[in-house]
């Protein structure tokens, strides 16, 4: 994929972005916010692009891998 970046090289997220972890993907809708499907509470739902990466890494020990623009 021509527009995928690794991790290490994402700094900012922008709108329409797709982020990429371990088996999920995520939709930016803004520069702070994002929309996916989220297990624990089984639904989809917005949340922060920032502090939604920080509970995956702490709760399931997952790193996102990369976004697409």
């Amino acid at each position: 994929m021509r527009f995928f970046k690794k991790a290490k090289n994402v700094k900012f997220f922008k709108k329409n972005d797709l982020i990429f972890w371990k088996g999920h993907v995520a939709v930016c809708i803004s520069n702070k916010s994002l929309i996916h499907a989220y297990g624990p509470k089984k639904k989809v739902i917005i949340m922060n692009i920032r502090k939604t990466i920080n509970d995956i890494k702490q709760n399931v020990n997952l790193n996102v891998i990369g976004k697409m623009k």
